[in-house]
């Protein structure tokens, strides 16, 4: 963040912590960060919004001309949101400095673990690739596949280069951020969080206090923060009956994972030692995963 009398500038990916801007008087946001990002995002500003006026700086002048439409078209609806008390055209910025700030931003640990490496890296890729955006994170989009292409024999890099990717791509996704609640659980229809990545991490990755294993990352809106959970073969079932927007309730979607071959592996684990019940220790992790909200709730089936 940067203070410009009295008002400061907020640079995205943010944290969201309000209590860094309390003292400022106004907050800056850069059509960079704002201009057709997703919900999450979106989110965070509407909370902002109501603690401080928001001024929205413009940098037209500085998109590439490719994407002047879709930066034109993106920018009206953003203003119909967003409402700043003020826009203006801000001041030029060097964007060859603006893209080695958002990478650091972006890829903190990847940056670390690349070391000695990583302003080489970093160069080639801003070298090799077309900025045709208007927004300083969508140029990063494709680092993940160059540091694979790069390292091959580095699988950690790379895994570490896509999980930090991964939270921040959940900031350009749309999704309803409503929470729902039912009176009949066993009539909602479950879905997938539809911010959900999962990713796989081959071995250790200390730098992010994470185990080797399967993971899933998705934006809780009850609880207004990005989500990790390992998963287990139990937990990665349900996930899997539920990919390309297969459909069923909660009741129908326990009958399937009792009926499949993992349920004789359940039964051997902790979770079913009470009654022997099956479908109780189902409906236990389904459950656990609703309250993380990996798998989420709709009251009437599109």
């Amino acid at each position: 963040m940067s203070i410009i009398n009295e008002t400061r500038q907020i640079i995205f990916p943010w944290d969201g912590d309000l209590k860094k801007i309390q003292d400022a008087e106004s907050i800056a946001l850069r059509d960079f960060d704002v201009v057709g990002l997703g919900a999450r995002r979106r989110h965070q500003i509407e909370k902002l919004q109501k603690k401080k006026p928001i001024l929205f700086l413009t940098h037209q002048a500085q998109i590439p001309q490719e994407a002047q439409l879709n930066y034109q078209e993106e920018l009206l609806r953003t203003l119909q949101w967003l409402r700043p008390q003020q826009t203006k055209e801000g001041l030029q910025v060097d964007l060859a400095l603006e893209h080695k700030k958002t990478f650091s931003q972006i890829f903190p640990m990847t940056e670390q673990m690349l070391g000695v490496h990583s302003n080489r890296v970093r160069d080639s890729y801003i070298d090799e690739m077309i900025w045709n955006s208007w927004m300083l994170q969508d140029y990063w989009r494709y680092f993940v596949g160059f540091i694979r292409q790069r390292f091959p024999q580095n699988k950690s890099l790379f895994e570490l280069a896509h999980w930090e990717w991964a939270h921040v791509w959940i900031d350009s996704l749309e999704y309803d951020l409503n929470k729902k609640s039912f009176e009949k659980p066993g009539e909602m229809w479950m879905q997938l969080n539809p911010t959900l990545q999962i990713l796989a991490l081959s071995s250790d990755q200390p730098s992010i206090n994470q185990e080797q294993g399967l993971y899933a990352i998705a934006y809780s809106p009850r609880q207004e923060r990005l989500v990790e959970k390992k998963l287990d073969v139990f937990c990665a079932l349900l996930i899997d009956f539920l990919h390309e927007d297969q459909n069923f309730t909660f009741n129908q979607l326990i009958e399937l994972a009792g009926s499949s071959t993992l349920s004789r592996d359940l039964v051997k684990t902790e979770q079913v030692l009470e009654k022997n019940d099956v479908q109780t220790a189902w409906s236990k992790i389904l459950e656990a995963m609703m309250k993380d909200e990996i798998i989420t709730a709709s009251q009437f089936f599109d």
